[in-house]
């Protein structure tokens, strides 16, 4: 196949005088953190628990584990809360306990998730027992994580 002479010329300076493309902006890191996640937990092992909200993985929140103390780990949330992902810890034989989760958004109450709810989640190199008062989460290889979507308008009210 041949373009004709005069074609190959008015396709050549429609490229060659197109205006450049102004780059797109950069996009955002999501909702703007205006709620928190407090988690009460002793974690055994481990230098980090890092919490993702609404698959947000470039974005994740991390605290410095505080090993073998109950400690409140506090982290930032988006708005609106669709899915959560906990790593309590990189070690491949850390244990955690976790005493409560409670999640405060913008126009609701204090929010616990029950822990009942966590061997439901996914889970990744890691078993949960849990009853209303503890979960028990053991690793079962490094980098555990467990994570599910989450509906906190349903959650019971903090006592």
């Amino acid at each position: 196949m041949t373009l004709k002479a005069g074609l190959f010329f008015t396709l050549l300076a429609t490229v060659a005088c197109a205006p450049e493309k102004t780059p797109e902006p950069a996009a955002t890191a999501g909702p703007v953190a205006v709620g928190t996640l407090t988690v009460d937990a002793e974690i055994s092992k481990g230098t980090r628990f890092t919490v993702y909200a609404n698959d947000q993985w470039t974005a994740p929140k991390t605290q410095h584990v505080l090993e073998g103390q109950r400690a409140q780990y506090t982290f930032p949330l988006p708005t609106t809360v669709r899915s959560l992902r906990f790593d309590p810890g990189e070690k491949p034989d850390t244990h955690a306990a976790i005493y409560s989760i409670v999640i405060a958004l913008p126009g609701l109450p204090k929010k616990s998730l029950p822990l009942t709810d966590l061997t439901s989640f996914l889970k990744y190199h890691c078993d949960i027992k849990a009853n209303p008062n503890l979960a028990d989460v053991t690793a079962t290889g490094p980098e555990m994580y467990f994570m599910s979507i989450v509906n906190p308008a349903t959650y019971p009210v903090v006592q």
